[in-house]
């Protein structure tokens, strides 16, 4: 009878454990199925994205486009720091928009820029927000390149003041002809 027992409860010990591995590899599927499905959303992105230590700066990660944008091997990258990206004039600011990240939880700037591999300084909108990393506050950046809106600013500000100085010359003109209209009318009387 101890044996039966015994045997029973090895039995139900082992069909416990199965169905416990089964439930703890489904937990698992799904977590890896997640994991991969946030590296695929990252990897296509359109903007390029990093995440940096809160205290130092340094890069735990970054996607393709950051590469893109920069030139930098994905390698490389990981062994930079935010401040190795932004332009060494602006350090300073560099930090103090670090620390307001860091006090308002999130911030949009466009007033760092950031410097390819080549030394080409390029402008970026970033938004930056704070995250937890492995366990560690870090902030993740999403930096978007706006060298082309900058652009098509420039053309339309410069579009814009011509057709101001257009205005102005017609307005001008009528005004004169408005005057030698009256100066006539007024010696016809």
């Amino acid at each position: 009878a101890i044996a039966i027992g015994a045997a029973v409860l090895s039995f139900a010990a082992a069909v416990f454990y199965f169905f416990n591995f089964k439930k703890l590899h489904s937990e698992l599927s799904g977590i890896e199925s997640q994991k991969n499905n946030f590296e695929n959303i990252t990897q296509q992105a359109n903007d390029a994205m990093l995440v940096i230590d809160i205290v130092n700066g340094k890069i735990y990660t970054a996607n393709p486009k950051l590469s893109e944008l920069l030139g930098y091997p994905h390698d490389t990258l990981l062994g930079l720091t935010v401040f190795d990206l932004h332009p060494k004039e602006m350090l300073n600011r560099s930090s103090e928009v670090i620390a307001d990240v860091w006090e308002k939880k999130g911030l949009i700037y466009t007033d760092v820029p950031l410097v390819a591999s080549s030394g080409e300084i390029l402008p970026v909108e970033c938004s930056a927000k704070v995250i937890s990393y492995d366990g560690r506050p870090a902030i993740l950046i999403y930096a978007r390149d706006i060298r082309e809106r900058l652009k098509m600013e420039k053309d339309i500000s410069v579009k814009n003041k011509i057709i101001e100085e257009k205005n102005k010359d017609i307005t001008d003109s009528i005004n004169y002809a408005q005057r030698i209209q009256r100066a006539i009318l007024s010696d016809a009387n």
